[in-house]
């Protein structure tokens, strides 16, 4: 039986957005094994990383942890997890490797870049973008258009990591629609009954408008700057809000005392990670996401699929999802007063959120899990013929 291995730097990423790869490549008949880092990293719960590996082990997918860093001055855990990655690939003799991630990525192509095996790259985000800094494009730009030269298909998730990877003219590029999202999960139909218990046990009064945002708590998801835009609308307006964040990191310490020097902390909680969000969406008026660097976001695309309005930051990715006044407001970074109007825009008129969450629901119809599956069943049938 032909051997499959998915390859990336975390197990979340694997559990969140590859799951449908696999199932499509073992009812293809081939035998999936998952090699990535499954205790460092992740971005989601240990609980789940672990609930995610008794999953693979039902599904009789054997699975390798390699110790594969989050930075790549890591030398040290860098080259242990390239001689792992050579030690694993030599004892199964894999048909395909389908990688994930810029540095688990990079350590995969490097270490097994001689050997006689196709290699797909979904570059969910290069670390390279417009608006990058000088330095990501000095570093990061050259190591991907080398090795691309190892890589017999990069698959690209945005218009423009798409222009980027074409540029590099040493494999074949595609686009597609993201990961996929499995949009009949998301609809607003929770009974009152559900959605007054949430409410009630997020303390969320009547007439008070529900804001959210979703993702890792790091300096990259930017959620200081929705910050200190709802405390200026809150200094000048009477607009009764309360604006959650879903989601872990290593900023959340720190966010939580930034809200509290503001005295924002009635208005603005932190719910850490969550496996409600499908019913946090269900509740709420507003989804924001202001991130500094995006790929495609799949928060984006859930709460897209729920019918909500979106204010997003003008980057890639967001600008790819989000239509300008049409599914919601594209702001630019760092521009305080430029979102402050915006976000005050949306939170005041209800008849363009309602506008802006039925063109969402509409336009995601695109970025459906039938859609994307359908072109990976495509590209796995082309790529081992």
């Amino acid at each position: 039986m032909k051997k499959i291995l998915f390859y990336s730097t975390v197990a979340s990423q694997i559990d969140l957005f590859n799951r449908n790869n696999i199932m499509i490549l073992k009812k293809m008949g081939y035998e999936v094994h998952v090699a990535c880092n499954f205790n460092d990293g992740n971005v989601t719960s240990k609980q789940r990383v672990e609930q995610f590996k008794k999953e693979l082990d039902e599904c009789n997918i054997k699975y390798f942890n390699i110790p594969i860093p989050r930075n790549i001055f890591n030398f040290k855990l860098i080259s242990e997890s390239y001689n792992l990655t050579k030690k694993i690939y030599f004892q199964n003799k894999y048909d395909l490797i389908h990688c994930h991630s810029p540095i688990g990525s990079a350590i995969c192509r490097l270490a097994l870049r001689n050997v006689d095996t196709k290699i797909i790259y979904t570059a969910h985000g290069f670390h390279f973008f417009k608006g990058a800094p000088i330095y990501n494009w000095l570093i990061f730009y050259p190591i991907e258009k080398y090795l691309s030269k190892f890589t017999d298909l990069i698959i690209t998730i945005n218009k423009e990591d798409y222009i980027n990877a074409v540029n590099f003219k040493k494999s074949k590029v595609i686009k597609i629609n993201g990961v996929g999202i499995d949009i009949n999960k998301f609809n607003k139909n929770n009974s009152r009954e559900k959605n007054s218990l949430l409410k009630s046990d997020l303390e969320i009064v009547d007439n008070q408008l529900v804001l959210i945002s979703t993702g890792e708590i790091n300096k990259n998801k930017n959620h200081k700057e929705i910050i200190d835009a709802l405390f200026a609308i809150k200094q000048k307006f009477e607009i009764k809000f309360k604006y959650f964040i879903c989601g872990k990191g290593p900023l959340e310490e720190k966010l939580k005392e930034y809200i509290n020097s503001l005295d924002l902390s009635k208005e603005i909680s932190l719910l850490g990670y969550r496996q409600d969000i499908k019913e946090l969406l269900s509740i709420s008026d507003l989804f924001i996401f202001p991130s500094k660097r995006e790929g495609l976001s799949l928060s984006l695309m859930e709460a897209m699929a729920m019918g909500l309005p979106c204010l997003v930051s003008d980057v890639r990715g967001n600008r790819d999802l989000i239509v300008d006044n049409h599914g919601g407001k594209i702001f630019t970074l760092n521009i305080h007063d430029e979102l402050i109007q915006k976000l005050y825009q949306l939170m005041t008129n209800e008849k363009d959120r309602l506008n802006y969450g039925d063109f969402n629901k509409n336009r995601i119809e695109q970025y459906s899990t039938k859609v994307i599956d359908k072109e990976m069943t495509e590209i796995y049938k082309n790529i081992l013929l």
